[in-house]
């Protein structure tokens, strides 16, 4: 993920960033930055923290921070409204899952039917029926996409 996709990633989760002095302050709801977010910041932190100051300086940047935002959503366009919807309701990544419980969703073994969705702290799974079987298989929610984009 690069440094603007990252920061567009942020956004939709209710992240804020800012910069006091030489130190980048990420405020964000309880329980929104996951361990794979939180090792994306601090990789990309000194390139993100050269973006924020090039726009409180008012300089020109490659893009502006809508213009990230509606790129990345772009990139999301498999997911239905109604899960970019529920994202930015709760603020927390996985809950692009919600509205898709009970429902078909594709995983790297195949297509199956979300059962549920759990987070702790630093990671989020999905309890997963997949087509043919009849017990749960766990999945990371990264690993889960909406089936053919639609809400069936």
């Amino acid at each position: 993920m690069t440094n603007v996709e990252l920061m567009a990633e942020l956004e939709l989760c209710g992240v804020t960033l800012s910069l006091r002095d030489d130190r980048l302050l990420v405020d964000a709801p309880k329980s929104t930055l996951t361990q794979a977010l939180r090792t994306e910041l601090a990789q990309q932190k000194v390139q993100i923290m050269e973006i924020l100051r090039s726009r409180a300086e008012g300089q020109p940047t490659s893009e502006s921070k809508s213009e990230v935002v509606a790129k990345h959503l772009k990139k999301e366009t498999c997911w239905p409204k109604k899960c970019i919807e529920s994202r930015r309701r709760f603020g927390r990544p996985h809950a692009v899952l919600f509205p898709l419980i009970g429902r078909t969703v594709q995983t790297p073994q195949g297509g199956g039917r979300l059962f549920n969705v759990t987070s702790t702290r630093d990671s989020a799974i999905a309890g997963v029926v997949l087509e043919g079987e009849d017990r749960v298989t766990f999945v990371p929610t990264a690993d889960l996409k909406p089936s053919n984009g639609k809400l069936r």
